[in-house]
C-alpha cells in the first residue's frame, strides 16, 4: 500500500540440517526528512537491504534483505546532486564444491520505496537484489536452484503524509 511507510523486511534464513545454513540479511531502514526550506547540496541517502552471507557446506544460504523506505517531504525546491538508494540485498550463495547435494542459495531482497513530495532529477535506485547461486556438482545446469532475484521497488513523486510543520526554536 502506498499510503503507509515501512522498514525493509529481513531475508529468510537458509534451510539447514547439517549446521551450515546462514541467516537472512537485515532489511533496509526508514529515512524521513521534513524540510521546511530547500534541499541543496550533494551526498547519498541509503536505506538498503543487507547482503546475505554464503553457506560453506551442505545447507542453504539466507536471502537478501528488502530495501527500506526513504521519504523526502520538501516544502521548498529540490536542487541537489543527492543519490537516493533503497536497494534490495543480494541472496547468499551455496559454496559446497564437488558434493552431490544442493540445498539452495538465497533469493534477492525486493527493492524499497522512495517518496518525494515533488518531482526532481535526483539519482534514485530501488532495484531488487540478485539471487545467489550454488557450485554444487548436483545442479550444474541450473545454478540458481530455484532462487530468484528481488523485484524492483517504486518511486512516488507526489507523496504526502499528514504531518504538520512544527517550528522548534531555543528560548533565550
Amino acid at each position: 500500500s502506498r499510503n503507509r511507510i515501512f522498514i525493509g523486511g529481513g531475508g529468510g534464513a537458509g534451510d539447514g540440517n547439517d549446521g551450515y545454513q546462514t541467516n537472512g540479511a537485515n532489511g533496509g531502514g526508514l529515512v524521513y526528512f521534513l524540510i521546511k526550506g530547500n534541499l541543496l547540496g550533494t551526498g547519498t541517502i541509503n536505506a538498503n537491504g543487507g547482503d546475505a552471507v554464503a553457506s560453506l557446506g551442505k545447507d542453504a544460504a539466507g536471502g537478501g534483505g528488502g530495501g527500506g523506505t526513504i521519504f523526502l517531504n520538501v516544502l521548498g525546491q529540490i536542487n541537489s546532486n543527492i543519490s537516493i538508494n533503497a536497494k534490495g540485498g543480494n541472496g547468499g550463495s551455496q559454496l559446497i564444491g564437488l558434493v552431490n547435494e544442493a540445498e539452495g542459495p538465497g533469493g534477492g531482497g525486493g527493492g524499497g520505496a522512495v517518496f518525494l513530495s515533488k518531482s526532481s532529477s535526483l539519482t534514485i535506485n530501488v532495484s531488487g537484489g540478485k539471487n545467489g547461486s550454488t557450485n554444487s556438482s548436483a545442479t550444474t545446469e541450473f545454478i540458481p536452484n530455484g532462487a530468484t532475484s528481488g523485484a524492483s521497488g517504486f518511486i512516488d513523486f507526489s507523496a504526502t503524509l499528514p504531518v504538520s510543520m512544527i517550528d522548534f526554536s531555543a528560548e533565550s
